[in-house]
């Protein structure tokens, strides 16, 4: 043995002599080149070793890419039994390199040993690319921003090919050799990008759990960003993922927005972060939303985001990276347009290639570069592949691409016959050159996507995984076509490198070669291989499954993952990326033979449709009324079905928000008889409670409490969701809220506060945030009922508070009014008036009339008190209006007492004897109006508050015994309640009379 034969870490020991790993007595295989990975990292313990001083270390004369190192990293990490997640031996350091944690002793033969201390690197890495200094400058001098606490945001753009990943990686090196920086990066992909909600900030925070400190993340979002960890399975243990689903489930995107934004604030406190975003032009409306929303935080943080996109001038006037640039221009980020390289620019890149001029050179370089600068018009990515054909890189396997030089001479000569008219035309000659393996293999590469996994690959060339990537590595070693993109881990275990396209250009170009035939069989071998591979986790990647099938011409399971992609997306308060998978689906239909299925396929497709559409442009939006009403019509030709159910719930639900009673009734009748003849439990309580609610608004107060009190039965407390592209809300929550109001109408009191207490409480504990809003708003309007405008206050604030929050504008909307209107009957009209408009304005706006009699009910009510008579009879025009055309009649009584009021405060104040005469008529017509109304209703309540007004106005002319007569027979009906507003003051009316 040699003087230093031997390293050992406990309990390993490795003989440098014999280039062999032991165990103790045991030996564990391990090639050349993972040893030589190994015993590097083990002379150099503690200290971080950078990739590039890896590659310098272990092969002096070939470049090697990441994906080399990780794939034998693999190998190493396997025969220690390290995991890299929880290493012991080798920590991963993310886009930096690597670390040898154990401690090392160098033994001699003689027995002596000696510690082994961190050595310090040969050589220092430095980052530099050709003609982007001025670029470079900008994003160092907006990380220097970034550093002092003011936020930045740089949108690099340009031309395919320009170089902007270039810069950004160049950037990004640089900004990794700071200790403590937070780096995420997030690729928006074509095909899936437009598609999956915040797809690259989802790659972003996966990036940043796998660093070095990723626990500190993932306990961060966990605090903060609940609704985004539920997005990232695997990052927690299953039972903690299961859990935390049911607290976030129903989230809106509002909800998502804040809390990503307190993440990122959180984390860049003590740390700076740079997240970079890269194709932006391919991202989904949702990331857009959420960059948008960070731009314009106010608060400080150490935050860069650096986001690259082609230009705006060639994207589609609508496309949403051109609104969101318009609007974030100069005040909230800084555009950094790529020029094309200069001529000086493109002599400097081939004097570092190309060997100087000697003195039998007929050409200058400077004529070399102006040929070329002619020929690539400065783009780099062209220049660059032109280079490398014209110094035949690609062939060159086994050099160092620094090394590979040329005379002068020698370029003339190649670049004569090398004269493509375009980029593609150059990478098709390049394609050209490569052994019919690697062009197989490419083209399978081109179908997996711009990136992909070795495994993915591997299943559509019929070779091992190990096979793919030794040929991908190779590939980008030789920069031809691909570059290393990280590893990868399915679900079923399969382990495999990740590599991408150079440049989407060089997997465009590849993927246009393949005749349909091929690319299809390609996508469905493909799609097929992952979807086994994700197993029952399928549906995480239902975005990526529905492209592969529907090229590969599976329409059926392309459907079936639309669908799913579609849910995934209401799952993310992502409605617009749901909408395009859904419109997506309904193109698939076409492919698909008619039939019964197909009908409820598109049944299901067109209510989602409708429900998403509501979300985004409100009930009223042609959109919405088109998808419901092809979804009738395809209800019609389903006949009465247990498919049925969902679909006329959903049709019920735009009926009501349109304020469509009686077609309301008929569809809630046709779905109780429906549930009736399936006998199952919770969709005979949703449809009693369905049928009750719109019973309520149509003024038919007993038959409503009858079917509330039906639908409130122990099935719906905990009922499932029998369809979450419709079901978004609790019925036994839904049912006490209603039926809370019904009892306060009908003269229970006592039992109405008692039950609206039960719906906030069962909401809360359901964890909902739907049912928690739905029975907010109800409690809060309850007590407007009751006349206890404080709570009514507090109540529709909370109201207000989580509509907002949660992206539910309906309610925002209602609970603005009733915020209005508790204020001005507090005696602060000219605060509470203008609220209680702006409610009914946005109601009108997003297409929501339910309820809108009883808003301008309120409206004339304090209008009239606050002597704005105009005002209140305008608004008692509008109630009436809405009773006859919408058949809202619960308010009605109420509209008629106010109107007699109304008349009354006019009259009153008019110069004549013989006005005032008229209006205490007109007045007595319309309270005892109101007065047989709210008794043809069953409501107590309208009962005794018109009977007040009647016993005040009675009591003016003189007719004590009258008032006494009908306020004590409308007070008589009361069995409980007697400590509440309304009662007492009618009580102390009474002792006047």
């Amino acid at each position: 043995m040699g003087a230093t034969s031997n390293l050992l870490f406990a309990p390993f020991r490795l003989d440098l002599e014999n280039e062999q790993l032991w165990r103790a007595e045991k030996l564990v295989p391990l090639r050349a080149k993972p040893f030589a990975l190994l015993r590097y990292m083990a002379e150099n313990p503690v200290r971080l070793v950078l990739h590039e001083e890896l590659r310098k270390a272990i092969w002096p004369a070939t470049y090697v890419s990441e994906g080399v190192l990780r794939v034998y990293l693999r190998e190493v990490r396997a025969a220690l039994e390290d995991e890299a997640e929880s290493p012991r031996y080798i920590e991963t350091i993310a886009r930096r390199g690597y670390r040898f944690l154990a401690a090392v002793e160098r033994v001699t033969a003689a027995g002596t040993s000696t510690p082994i201390a961190g050595a310090t690197p040969d050589s220092s890495t430095t980052f530099a690319i050709v003609g982007r200094n001025a670029e470079l400058a900008r994003l160092r001098g907006a990380f220097a921003k970034a550093l002092l606490g003011a936020r930045q945001i740089v949108f690099l753009s340009g031309e395919a090919g320009i170089g902007k990943t270039t810069v950004v990686e160049a950037f990004l090196n640089e900004a990794a050799e700071r200790d403590q920086v937070w780096i995420g990066r997030g690729q928006c992909v074509e095909h899936r990008g437009e598609s999956e909600p915040y797809l690259p900030m989802l790659d972003a925070l996966r990036r940043l759990a796998n660093h070095a400190d990723g626990a500190e993340v993932i306990e961060t979002i966990r605090r903060h960003a609940p609704t985004w960890l539920v997005q990232m399975p695997g990052v927690i243990d299953d039972a903690a993922f299961s859990e935390l689903q049911k607290k976030v489930d129903g989230a809106s995107q509002q909800r998502m927005l804040r809390e990503m934004a307190d993440t990122l604030a959180q984390l860049s406190i003590h740390r700076p972060m740079v997240l970079a975003f890269e194709d932006l032009h391919w991202s989904d409306p949702s990331t857009l939303t959420l960059i948008d929303l960070l731009a314009r935080r106010t608060e400080r943080a150490q935050l860069l985001i650096v986001a690259t996109h082609r230009p705006l001038a060639i994207l589609p006037g609508e496309h949403p990276l051109r609104v969101l640039a318009h609007e974030l221009a100069g005040r909230y980020c800084e555009e950094l347009p790529l020029p094309p390289l200069t001529l000086g620019e493109v002599a400097e890149y081939l004097g570092n290639r190309i060997e100087p001029a000697g003195a039998s050179d007929a050409v200058s370089l400077e004529q070399v570069a102006r040929s070329i600068h002619q020929r690539t018009e400065g783009n780099p990515l062209y220049m660059v592949t032109l280079v490398s054909a014209v110094l035949g890189i690609d062939k060159a396997r086994a050099s160092n691409v620094d090394d590979q030089r040329a005379s002068l001479q020698d370029v003339v000569d190649r670049v004569g016959r090398i004269v493509p008219g375009t980029v593609r035309e150059m990478i098709a000659q390049q394609f050209s050159r490569l052994d019919a393996d690697d062009q197989r293999l490419l083209e399978v590469a081109s179908v997996a996507g711009v990136e992909f996994s070795a495994a993915a690959v591997a299943a559509g060339v019929d070779a091992s995984v190990t096979t793919v990537e030794e040929r991908c590595a190779g590939l980008a070693a030789r920069m031809s076509f691909l570059e290393d993109a990280g590893d990868d881990e399915w679900p079923d275990g399969t382990v495999s490198a990740r590599f991408r396209f150079r440049h989407a250009l060089y997997r465009e170009a590849v993927y246009a070669r393949l005749t349909v035939g091929r690319r299809s069989g390609l996508h469905h071998r493909i799609g097929g291989r992952q979807e086994a591979a994700y197993g029952d986790r399928a549906n995480e990647i239902a975005s990526e499954l529905a492209r592969h099938f529907e090229q590969g011409r599976n329409f059926e399971r392309a459907l079936r993952y639309r669908e799913q992609a579609a849910r995934n997306a209401l799952r993310r308060s992502a409605p617009r990326e749901a909408i395009e998978h859904l419109s997506g689906g309904l193109g698939i239909l076409g492919r698909i033979p008619e039939g019964h299925e197909r009908t409820e396929h598109e049944l299901q497709i067109r209510l989602a449709l409708g429900a998403a559409t509501q979300s985004t442009k409100g009930y009223g939006a042609p959109e919405v009324q088109d998808a419901y009403e092809k979804a009738g019509e395809l209800c019609q030709r389903l006949g009465e079905t247990p498919h049925l159910f969902p679909a006329l719930m959903g049709l019920w639900s735009f009926a009501v928000g349109r304020g469509e009673w009686k077609r309301s009734l008929d569809l809630a009748k046709k779905n109780l008889r429906l549930a009736q003849g399936i006998a199952e439990p919770a969709q005979l309580a949703r449809s009693s409670r369905a049928l009750g609610h719109v019973q309520f608004f149509l003024g038919r107060f007993d038959d409503a409490r009858e079917n509330l009190e039906r639908a409130i039965a122990p099935a719906a407390d905990s009922e499932p969701r029998l369809d979450t592209f419709i079901y978004m809300s609790n019925t036994g929550v839904e049912a006490r809220s209603a039926l809370a109001w019904t009892l306060e109408l009908i003269g229970y009191p006592d039992q109405a506060i008692a039950m609206a207490r039960q719906a906030v409480s069962l909401a809360e504990r359901l964890g909902n945030v739907a049912d928690v809003i739905y029975a907010t708003y109800f409690a809060a309007v309850l007590y407007g009922f009751r006349q206890e405008w404080p709570n009514a206050e507090s109540w529709s604030r909370r109201t207000i508070e989580l509509a907002t929050e949660h992206g539910l504008p309906y309610y925002v909307a209602t609970g603005t009014h009733l915020r209005g209107a508790a204020i001005a009957e507090q005696g602060r009209f000219d605060e509470g008036l203008p609220l209680m408009q702006q409610g009914v304005a946005t109601s009108h706006a997003i297409g929501v009339e339910a309820g809108l009699t009883g808003m301008y009910l309120m409206i004339a009510e304090n209008s009239m008190k606050a002597g704005q008579f105009r005002l209140a009879t305008d608004a008692l025009t509008d109630g009436f209006r809405f009773v006859k055309m919408k058949d809202e009649h619960a308010w009605e009584p109420e509209l008629h007492r106010v109107k007699g009021e109304l008349a009354l405060e006019q009259f009153r104040r008019g110069p004549s004897v013989k006005g005032v005469k008229r209006g205490e008529k007109d007045a007595e017509e319309s309270f005892l109006a109101a007065q047989e109304m709210a008794r043809a209703q069953g409501s107590r309540k309208w009962q005794l508050r018109a009977a007040g007004s009647l016993s005040n106005l009675w009591k003016q002319q003189k007719k004590k015994k009258e008032a006494r007569q009908i306020l004590s027979v409308a007070c008589s009906r009361f069995t409980e309640g007697f400590e509440t507003t309304e009662l007492k003051a009618a009580k102390s009316l009474l002792e006047q009379l």
